[in-house]
């Protein structure tokens, strides 16, 4: 009779032990969460992993770390405002139009006193070009060379230079500053609002006029005229194509990237 009341005791006390202790969090899975992509398993409330595997542990597809991109930004491996576009180039296309006083449009700008006017224009005319404001230049000299002025605000020097509807305007930002686009501008359309028009440039050596010192009203003879580009050339003119009045009107373009 002791022997089989032992055995009892033993059996009980081993049923009390397989089940949940409330102590120790074994306590049942919250659920199903949905995001739109299909079900989610979410984790117990004790911190186990609702595929079988230990507390902590990640499976092969779960964000674990950033990616980092060409230009130094991280990804989570979804788009985001951020991103650079998906075929790496550099797009140009038309800004406001505008005197030749560029230096007056955003005095405080520094390096680019254009580049707000292009950021604004992008957003309300090219909304889904432009991958941030940062990532946003004028195509025109204020100082020392055009090649440098544009490497100094960040523009790459290796990706394609491409219109808004993805004609290729240059292999790369040198070739097109030194020699050219592959093709009249006038003929990638979607560079311009409208109709392709002449633009405000500086040219491409400090050399050439840029209007960069001439304000509305002033007249000094050295001052009065600035460089435009041509929509209509495909050798290195393009870029000093001609000399036009500092207090007349022509575009401004625009890059981004």
């Amino acid at each position: 009779m002791v022997v089989r009341s032992t055995v009892v005791a033993v059996s009980l006390a081993t049923m009390g032990c397989s089940r949940p202790n409330p102590a120790f969090g074994d306590t049942e899975s919250v659920g199903v969460e949905t995001d739109g992509d299909g079900p989610t398993v979410t984790a117990s409330e004790a911190g186990g992993d609702p595929s079988g595997g230990p507390a902590g542990a990640t499976s092969p597809d779960s964000e674990t770390s950033n990616p980092t991109a060409d230009d130094g930004s991280t990804t989570t491996g979804s788009p985001s405002e951020t991103d650079a576009p998906t075929d790496h180039a550099v797009f140009v296309y038309q800004g406001p139009v505008t005197h030749g006083g560029i230096a007056t449009l955003s005095p405080d700008s520094g390096l680019d006193p254009a580049r707000v006017s292009c950021v604004a224009a992008g957003v309300s005319t090219f909304p889904d070009l432009c991958s941030s404001a940062e990532r946003t230049a004028s195509l025109v000299r204020s100082s020392g060379r055009m090649i440098d002025d544009l490497v100094a605000r960040g523009v790459p020097t290796t990706r394609p230079i491409r219109s808004p509807a993805g004609d290729l305007v240059a292999v790369d930002l040198d070739t097109w500053i030194e020699s050219g686009p592959e093709q009249p501008l006038i003929e990638t359309p979607s560079i311009f609002v409208g109709n392709a028009v002449p633009f405000w440039t500086g040219g491409r050596e400090p050399s050439d006029p840029n209007c960069m010192e001439w304000t509305a009203g002033m007249v000094a003879p050295s001052r009065e005229f600035g460089t435009i580009g041509s929509q209509h050339v495909t050798d290195g003119s393009w870029l000093p194509a001609d000399l036009q009045a500092c207090n007349s009107t022509a575009a401004i373009l625009c890059l981004c990237w």
